[in-house]
C-alpha cells in the first residue's frame, strides 16, 4: 500500500504510519517526487523513513511511502 506524502504535513503522515502499522505494515519504503525509484534498497522501519523526512532540509518535499505487510 502507498500514500503520498508532503513534508509540510508530516503529521499526518505519521499518522498514517501508526494506523498502518496497528494493521500489521512493519516495513517501509520511499520514493521521493516523480522518481519512481526507491531510496531504500531494503524495507525499513518506519522510524527510518519519518527521520529521512525529517532530517531533509528540502522543506517542500513530497513523495509517496510504500508499507509492507508482514508475512504470516
Amino acid at each position: 500500500i502507498s500514500f503520498e506524502f508532503h513534508y509540510e504535513f508530516l503529521d499526518e503522515a505519521q499518522k498514517c504510519i501508526t494506523y498502518l502499522k496497528q494493521l500489521g505494515y512493519t516495513l517501509f519504503n520511499l520514493s521521493c517526487e516523480e522518481s519512481e525509484k526507491f531510496v531504500f534498497e531494503e524495507w525499513v522501519p518506519a522510524e527510518i523513513i519519518l527521520s529521512i523526512i525529517k532530517q531533509s532540509p528540502h522543506k517542500l518535499l513530497w513523495g509517496d511511502i510504500y508499507a509492507h505487510h508482514k508475512e504470516s
